[in-house]
Formats: structure tokens, C-alpha cells, sequence
């Protein structure tokens, strides 16, 4: 017997083109969206990080992980480090569904200017699927990012999945 028919589901369009606010990007394309925080906390920093994002003798930095839904689909996971004198502003704020670059912006004047990102493709382990809702192995775009503001200040490390099935990757070059 046949597999029968199936639907593809729409994919949705990440621009790479400029830095900016994962919020924003999917408020653009007009659906119901929603971002869930799923932790939100101060935490002693990872040697991998420590270098590049603290200043010497400093070891605590916000660790902030939330999942974006559209339609009430999970999409992607956002994972991303930041400087511990940012706490009041993202410890103690509800981040659920708002963005972190307009929070940011209004409490301490930071904005993206500019970023490096690395892009690769992964599988999802256990945890991926169970936080984006897909069976283990499913393929997932991984984009590993450093962010410095407008002050030329690194600060933000974000490491963000987002479902190849959801997603495409849009990058202009001239």
C-alpha cells in the first residue's frame, strides 16, 4: 500500500540579512506567535564563555532559554548568554512574549549593531524533540552567535535551533 497523501506545512523565512530581534522577525510575517520562557536565571558562567563574554574575575552571567511557537507550533529554541549587570533587566522582567533586543533597548539604551554567526545543521537529541515537538533525529538548523551592541560591546552568545521543516535561510550578498 501507498503512504497516501500529505501536506507540506508552510515554511517560514529567517533573514540573515541584518541583526535583529527573533521576536520582531516572526511578528513580521503576521501570525499568531508566542515565545515561552523556559529558564531565566543567573548561573556561575562556562569556561567556553567566560573569556569571551566576562571581565576577568567575574563568574556570573544570565543564562536565558525560551521556545518560540507560531500557530502553537514550536518552532525554535532560543538559548542565549548575557553579561550579569544586565540582571535587572532580564532576571527580572517576564520575557515571555517580548523581545529581548526591545527590552534591552528600553532599560539600557543596547542594541544589536552587528553579529557573527555560524551556521550548521544538526539532529535533535532527546531534549530538542521534546521541546519542539518532533521525533528524535529530525534534522535542525543551529546558529551559533556572537552579538555586539552599539556601544561595540559584545553581549550577547546565543546558540539557536530553528525546525528545517518551519524554516529557510535567507542571506543577500553584494
Amino acid at each position: 500500500q501507498g503512504m497516501g497523501y500529505f501536506v507540506n506545512k508552510r515554511r517560514y523565512r529567517k533573514a540573515l540579512l541584518t541583526v535583529g530581534s527573533h521576536t520582531k522577525s516572526i511578528a513580521i510575517l503576521g501570525l499568531p506567535s508566542r515565545t515561552l520562557v523556559i529558564s531565566q536565571k543567573l548561573i556561575i558562567c562556562p569556561e567556553n564563555i567566560r573569556a569571551k563574554l566576562l571581565p576577568p574575575g567575574e563568574q556570573k552571567i544570565i543564562f536565558l532559554e525560551r521556545v518560540s511557537f507560531i500557530d502553537d507550533e514550536p518552532v525554535a529554541l532560543l538559548s542565549a548568554f548575557y553579561p550579569a549587570k544586565f540582571t535587572t533587566t532580564l532576571i527580572e522582567q517576564d520575557l515571555n512574549n517580548r523581545s529581548v533586543y526591545a527590552t534591552l533597548f528600553e532599560q539600557n539604551k543596547i542594541t544589536p549593531k552587528h553579529a557573527n554567526t555560524v551556521i550548521s545543521l544538526e539532529f535533535s537529541n532527546e531534549r530538542l524533540s521534546r521541546l519542539l515537538d518532533i521525533r528524535e533525529g529530525t534534522p535542525l538548523f543551529h546558529l551559533d552567535s556572537s552579538t555586539w551592541s552599539n556601544q561595540e560591546e559584545l553581549f550577547e552568545i546565543s546558540s539557536n535551533y530553528y525546525r528545517v521543516d518551519r524554516f529557510e535561510l535567507e542571506y543577500q550578498q553584494s
